[in-house]
C-alpha cells in the first residue's frame, strides 16, 4: 500500500531501456563463447526482473485504485438515506446496508440468512408475499407500503422499491421510512372528521334554532287560548252539579286542557335546546328527563300502538349533566327506536335506567328490523343515514356521541338484523377531566 502512493513508474521509459541494455553486446575478453552466452542469459533476466516489477507496480497502482473506489461504494451503500436489502427469490436476506439495520434497530448479524418476512407485521404477510412473487415474475420495479416490526418501538411504515437483479436470482429492494408522513395523513383524517363533526353541529344548531324560535311563538300563542281555556272549565265545574251528566265532560275538558298545557310547556324547554353553550351543568336524574320525553312522544306511542316499557332503579343517583342536550340525547334514541318498528309485527320498547360502576347507563331497546353488520360501524358517521329522503338528516347519532363524549361518557349499539337494537349511553357521575376539552366540539 506504501508503493501505491509513491510517484507512478514510467513504463514506457522502463521498457525502452530494458530493450536498449538488451541489444548491447558484451565487452571482448577472449573469455569462452559459452560464457558470454551466459552472461548474455543474465543480462536477459535482469530484463525480465525490470519488467516484473514494473508490472508488479502497475499492479500495486490498479489495487490501491479498486481499493479506494470500493471505500468510496461501501461508504455510499452503509450510509445511503434509504434501506438496502439484497433478497433471494424465498425473500432470505442476503445483504443490508447500515441504514437498514438502523431503520429497524437490529444488528446486520441477525439480519442475514433471515427471511424478510419476519420483519413484516402479521396483517401485511400476506401483500408481502404478494409483492415479492410479482416482482420477480413481472422483471420489472414493484414498489408497496407495509409495516415493519421495529425492535423496541412502534411499527415502522415503510415505502419499499425492488427489482431483479440480471441474472433474475435475487432481488434489490429500497426501503424508506414513512411513518411520520403515515402519521401526518392520520393527524389529517382525523382534523377532516373532526371538521366535519363541526359542520354537521353548525348545521344542526342553525336548524335547532330556527325550529326553537318557530316552537317558542307557536307555544307561546297556544298559552294564552289553553289558560282561557282551562279556567273556562273550572268555572264550569265550579257551577254545575256532580249529577250532572254534563259534569264528567268538563272534567275530560279540563284534563286534556291540561294535557295540551303540558306539551307546550315541553314544546318550550326543547326550543331552548340550541342555546346550550350558556346552559350550565346541574345535578339531575337522568329518569326525570326520560319521563319528559315520553310524554312528548306519548301520541305518537299510542297512535302506533308501540308497548313502552321502562325500569329505573330506585338507587340511580342524579349526575351533572346539561339538561336539554341530555333530553336530545333521549329525544334522537327514542324517535329511531319509533321509526324502527314501523314495519315491525312486534313494536315493542324497554327503557332501563340503572347505576353503573361510576355512573349510570341508559339503555333504549327496541324489537324493531335491526341494523346489518355494514352499517353499523357507520351509524354515527355525519349526514349517515339509512332512512328515505326527507325522513332523517343523518345527524341525529352523530350529535348524540358528541353529547355523549362532551359528558365525559360513551354509547354504544348493540343490533342484529330482524332482532332489534339496543343503545346504551353511560354517564358518569363525576365530571372526567377530558369531559371539558370534548365540550367544544359540539355547540349546544
Amino acid at each position: 500500500m506504501k508503493k501505491s502512493q509513491d510517484k507512478p513508474v514510467d513504463a514506457a521509459a522502463l521498457r525502452r531501456r530494458a530493450k536498449e541494455r538488451l541489444k548491447e553486446k558484451p565487452a571482448a575478453t577472449g573469455q569462452p563463447l559459452a560464457e558470454a552466452d551466459l552472461r548474455r542469459l543474465q543480462h536477459e533476466l535482469e530484463v525480465h526482473q525490470i519488467e516484473l516489477e514494473m508490472q508488479n507496480e502497475e499492479l500495486q497502482q490498479a489495487q490501491a485504485e479498486i481499493e479506494a473506489a470500493l471505500g468510496k461504494y461501501t461508504d455510499l451503500y452503509d450510509f445511503a438515506p434509504v434501506g438496502y436489502f439484497t433478497l433471494a427469490g424465498d425473500g432470505t436476506i442476503l445483504a443490508v446496508n447500515l441504514t437498514g439495520t438502523r431503520l429497524l434497530g437490529i444488528e446486520r448479524a441477525r439480519l442475514l440468512n433471515r427471511r424478510f418476512a419476519f420483519l413484516v407485521s402479521e396483517a401485511h404477510r400476506p401483500a408481502f408475499d404478494a409483492f415479492l412473487k410479482k416482482v420477480f415474475e413481472s422483471q420489472t420495479q414493484e414498489t408497496c407500503e407495509l409495516a415493519l416490526l421495529k425492535e423496541g418501538d412502534r411499527p415502522l411504515y415503510a415505502h419499499i422499491e425492488a427489482i431483479v437483479s440480471e441474472d433474475g436470482q435475487e432481488c434489490r429492494a429500497a426501503v424508506a421510512d414513512i411513518t411520520e408522513r403515515m402519521r401526518a395523513d392520520e393527524k389529517l383524517k382525523t382534523a377532516y372528521a373532526h371538521l366535519e363533526r363541526q359542520s354537521a353541529i353548525l348545521a344542526q344548531q342553525a336548524k335547532m334554532s330556527a325550529i326553537g324560535v318557530l316552537v317558542a311563538g307557536v307555544a307561546h300563542e297556544l298559552n294564552n287560548p289553553l289558560m282561557a281555556m282551562l279556567h273556562f272549565a273550572q268555572y264550569c265545574l265550579k257551577h254545575t252539579a256532580e249529577d250532572d251528566r254534563c259534569y264528567s265532560v268538563l272534567q275530560d275538558i279540563e284534563h286534556e286542557t291540561r294535557r295540551c298545557i303540558d306539551i307546550v310547556k315541553n314544546l318550550l324547554t326543547f326550543s331552548h335546546s340550541g342555546d346550550g353553550r350558556k346552559e350550565k351543568y346541574e345535578l339531575k336524574n337522568p329518569a326525570e328527563i326520560l319521563e319528559r320525553v315520553v310524554r312528548l312522544l306519548s301520541y305518537r306511542i299510542e297512535k302506533e300502538g308501540v308497548s313502552i316499557t321502562s325500569h329505573v332503579d330506585e338507587e340511580t343517583p342524579k349526575i351533572p349533566m346539561r339538561v336539554n342536550a341530555i333530553q336530545d340525547v333521549i329525544l334522537n334514541l327514542l324517535t329511531n327506536a319509533l321509526d324502527a318498528l314501523v314495519e315491525s309485527k312486534k313494536k315493542e320498547v324497554h327503557i332501563d335506567v340503572h347505576p353503573d360502576g361510576d355512573g349510570v347507563l341508559l339503555s333504549i331497546a327496541d324489537s324493531g328490523i335491526g341494523i346489518s353488520p355494514e352499517v353499523l360501524g357507520n351509524i354515527y358517521d355525519p349526514f349517515f343515514t339509512t332512512k328515505p329522503v326527507g325522513k332523517g338528516t343523518g345527524l341525529g347519532l352523530s350529535l348524540c356521541q358528541s353529547i355523549i363524549h362532551a359528558h365525559g361518557g360513551e354509547i354504544t349499539c348493540e343490533s342484529e338484523p330482524d332482532k332489534g337494537t339496543v343503545f346504551h349511553a353511560f354517564i358518569p357521575t363525576q365530571r372526567r377531566k377530558g369531559a371539558k376539552r370534548d365540550e367544544t366540539h359540539f355547540s349546544y
